[in-house]
């Protein structure tokens, strides 16, 4: 769709949107009626599987109303602005080195990070993980030495300990199978899938060790997605895993049959400006296969 000279808007389909618009912009290839209205800007982009399906959605938009289109494109401009928003927060984010020991972050926030933790995804939906929230300095003290002396540790507004679930996933503790009850299927079928769960993941369940590594991998998914959460509204975290794993356990008097220490995500407030974020150009990391 353009927008022309008078702020009439014009409509039409094509296999290049840039070539086009050049057309209609510069040469006499364009239409008759943007060649009169010129100069012309471009303000919405819709893409079609085929040009059947495009010729129809052209001739849908030239009927809607002018405050319908206006509506249109302003909703494609939210979209891509959400986008630029998105990326702009996963530049913002970066591993703090240090906290702002004088600023707390505050409860409504926290509780809104965690809530991004609680609705994050996990596999068969077993969602077996635990965050303890750390506030508690004299406990941070103590835990310091065993994470490398990092900083972190001990400035961060919040440490939250980030728990991978060992009992609840083995199918004898019951738990998998009320977990998988909330569906609200019939008992037969329950049955089935509880079978499934067990002989799917027979190796991963024949250890306490193999089932912290499945776990662990879960509880991933819910940290990534609290840093995200954080970043969202301005802040910091760092993703910690060089620490002493049992004596962690054992300052934080962990019973390890039933959760172990994934990882640490300390959250608060940079006290330095970050560094320029390095990262490996998207060709590197990304391949398409057609």
């Amino acid at each position: 769709m353009l927008e022309c000279n008078d702020k009439s808007l014009y409509t039409g389909i094509t296999t290049d949107v840039q070539r086009r618009f050049k057309e209609h912009s510069s040469s006499d290839k364009g239409a008759k009626y943007t060649k009169v209205k010129r100069p012309l800007k471009l303000v919405y982009v819709e893409e079609s599987s085929n040009r059947s399906i495009a010729s129809k959605r052209e001739y849908a938009i030239k009927k809607l109303p002018r405050k319908k289109k206006l509506e249109l494109i302003k909703n494609k401009e939210n979209n891509m602005s959400k986008k630029e928003e998105f990326l702009e927060l996963m530049s913002f984010r970066h591993a703090c080195k240090i906290f702002d020991e004088n600023r707390k972050i505050s409860e409504e926030d926290i509780n809104y990070i965690l809530e991004v933790a609680r609705e994050s995804p996990s596999s068969f939906g077993m969602e077996a993980w635990k965050f303890l929230v750390i506030t508690n300095s004299e406990l941070q003290e103590k835990l310091k030495p065993f994470c490398w002396g990092q900083a972190q540790i001990t400035t961060c507004s919040h440490l939250v300990v980030v728990l991978a679930g060992i009992e609840n996933l083995k199918v004898e503790s019951g738990v998998v199978r009320s977990q998988l009850a909330r569906r609200d299927m019939p008992n037969e079928k329950l049955d089935g899938y509880v079978d499934l769960y067990a002989s799917h993941l027979s190796d991963t369940l024949s250890s306490d060790e193999n089932i912290y590594h499945w776990s662990a991998k879960q509880t991933y998914i819910a940290s990534a997605n609290m840093m995200s959460a954080a970043a969202f509204i301005g802040i910091d975290s760092c993703a910690i895993e060089g620490f002493e794993k049992e004596a962690v356990e054992k300052v934080l008097e962990l019973d390890t049959t039933k959760y172990q220490v994934a990882m640490l995500l300390p959250f608060g407030y940079r006290v330095k400006e970050q560094p320029s974020q390095v990262r490996s150009a998207f060709d590197d990391v990304v391949e398409f296969i057609k």
